[in-house]
């Protein structure tokens, strides 16, 4: 049996860091990934509330994106850059703590 290590190394290699995820953000990860691999869909809208967990679900999906998809670009949008790098500091942080 995999220690727990290996199962995290082997994660990180394939881009699968679903792990990461709790168990209620499931089907927003999958749907996301959903909608990144259908190349009919331009737009996805998410209609979530406020601190459910969006913007940690979406950049575990954008880590993802850019292991499995080498030099790919992953572009972020917020009102300022001062505000988008306080977000994704402490999310990046937790995402990338054991990668």
């Amino acid at each position: 049996m995999a220690s727990r290590d290996e199962l995290i190394y082997q994660a990180w290699s394939e881009g699968n860091l679903e792990y990461l995820c709790h168990e209620y953000q499931l089907p927003l990860y999958n749907d996301l990934w959903g909608a990144i691999l259908d190349k009919k869909v331009l737009k996805h809208v998410v209609n979530i509330s406020r601190r459910w967990g969006k913007t940690h679900v979406s950049s575990i999906v954008a880590v993802e994106f850019a292991i499995r998809f080498p030099n790919s670009i992953v572009n972020y949008a917020a009102p300022t850059n001062k505000e988008m790098q306080k977000i994704l500091r402490s999310i990046m942080g937790a995402i990338l703590a054991d990668c």
